[in-house]
């Protein structure tokens, strides 16, 4: 037998993992923390040079979902399911809202976190398109796109202290700024105050 430590036992992969493999580990991971790094297969083929990339990934990952539902502890922490990790790459929005797309139909059953440090290192002479950072219009304009598609169980990377959803229409009210001024702290405007009266 393994040792089992008494904390959960997190499993970090780059997503293209083989099934049977992941069946002989399954026993052992708590938490998967896999990768959904492309959609397209030409983008794959052109940076990892596996053009099947989302093909394996989204079954690995789906297999993943299946067999550790989610699981949240007395103390808040993570103790079964998935977390899908995807970077937002320069150029590549399309790229991610497909993945958005895919991870919408197992949204209840996963959380995604949606990253944006890509940063430029390393050989990148043969993918210029890669030799910026992203911008935060292109990283608002995915972000956006999950919130649209009812994507709930998300991280993400605002740079502010407190994000307000809309629901359906993306038109917060005026109680839900109102509330999310008084969460942060932040010194209320006399006409917030006037609005929450009504």
């Amino acid at each position: 037998d393994i040792y089992r430590p008494n904390i959960p036992i997190v499993y970090n992969t780059h997503g293209y993992e083989n099934i049977q493999m992941l069946e002989k580990l399954n026993d052992y991971v708590d938490v998967y923390l896999p990768d959904m790094k492309y959609f397209s297969p030409a983008l794959s083929k052109r940076y990892t040079g596996k053009e099947n990339y989302f093909d394996v990934a989204s079954s690995a990952i789906e297999f993943m979902i299946n067999s550790k539902p989610y699981l949240l502890g007395d103390d808040g922490l993570l103790k079964n399911g998935v977390i899908v990790r995807h970077l937002v790459l320069p150029q590549g929005v399309n790229d991610s809202k497909n993945i958005l797309d895919w991870f919408s139909t197992i949204k209840d059953n996963a959380y995604i976190n949606v990253m944006s440090q890509y940063t430029p290192f390393g050989d990148i002479e043969k993918f210029p398109e890669l030799k910026r950072k992203l911008t935060q219009r292109e990283y608002d304009r995915v972000i956006d796109y999950a919130i649209s598609l009812g994507i709930e169980n998300m991280f993400y990377e605002l740079g502010v202290d407190h994000v307000v959803i809309g629901g359906q229409t993306m038109n917060p009210s005026c109680e839900d700024i109102y509330n999310a001024v008084c969460k942060i702290n932040a010194k209320i405007p006399q006409s917030i105050t006037y609005m929450s009266r009504f």
